[in-house]
């Protein structure tokens, strides 16, 4: 759904600049491009990160069957020493949720940013802004030609919902 946002905002900019010079048009779309590939990238790290962390999480129920296994297996076991390594084992893959949660989530936060600050300051600009999030701190930087567009900027980035505060290291050149 964000990507399918991110790829219409990006439409949108397409059709707003028809009214602009052929050269215009043609950077426009350039830049359109550069947010699709951008988009698809970010994409792309998501799905990698969430199949790394499938693949560990799968990795540890494996452990977990073998332990488990082995603790019916051996009559001096008791009980409560099966029930010890339930508990460990729930707790690795708490933990592996945990993992996984906190790498998906900045790429999103990111993403999310982008595609709000295409529509708030145009491709364009886009181009010349990084993004970083960490636990809802989201970092811009890059150059913009003006005080108001770094200000549309922060405010842009501020608006999006998981973003708690920004931090504006953006240049005005």
């Amino acid at each position: 759904m964000r990507r399918f946002s991110a790829l219409s905002g990006a439409s949108l900019l397409i059709v707003l600049a028809l009214s602009c010079t052929r050269e215009q048009q043609d950077k426009a779309q350039k830049r359109a491009k550069q947010a699709e590939e951008e988009a698809r990238r970010a994409a792309h790290e998501v799905k990698k990160a969430s199949q790394s962390l499938a693949q560990k999480a799968r990795q540890e129920s494996n452990k977990m069957r073998g332990e488990l296994g082995d603790a019916s297996n051996d009559p001096a076991n008791t009980a409560d020493r099966a029930g010890d390594k339930l508990d460990t084992a729930l707790g690795k893959a708490r933990e592996a949720g945990r993992e996984a949660k906190a790498k998906i989530q900045p790429a999103a936060l990111e993403a999310r940013v982008k595609t709000t600050l295409a529509s708030a300051l145009g491709l364009g600009t886009l181009s010349n802004i990084s993004v970083t999030a960490n636990a809802g701190v989201v970092t811009l930087s890059g150059s913009v030609a003006t005080e108001e567009e770094k200000d549309r900027a922060e405010r842009a980035a501020l608006s999006v919902s998981g973003v708690r505060t920004v931090t504006n290291k953006l240049e005005v050149k």
